[in-house]
């Protein structure tokens, strides 16, 4: 014989598992968020001891993203183009105020 399903059953079932997907999800959120605290907290120590530190780290990305541009720019890119003359007016900002 078949075994009914009880919808009683079938219901505390459901919330349980919600429950647990819930808890789940809940405490990799919170992993996430301490992991971002982290990072904050380091960069502000960073900050403290090294203020131009961001300021050098901008320069390194944006010498990257330049010698990617300046290569669609060859193509004829229009669009890269401009991106190439902007980042190289935030370059020279930046090297001035690193006093380069």
């Amino acid at each position: 014989m078949a075994k009914k399903d009880d919808p009683l059953r079938s219901a505390i079932h459901e919330a349980v598992r919600g429950a647990i997907a819930d808890d789940k999800r809940a405490a990799e959120r919170k992993v996430r968020q301490d992991a971002r605290r982290q990072e904050r907290e380091a960069d502000a120590t960073l900050a403290a001891t090294d203020p131009q530190a961001s300021l050098r780290e901008r320069l390194a990305q944006i010498e990257g993203q330049l010698a990617s541009l300046r290569a669609h720019q060859k193509k004829g890119d229009a669009l890269a183009g401009r991106l190439v003359e902007t980042l190289e007016l935030e370059r020279v900002r930046l090297l001035a105020k690193l006093g380069r």
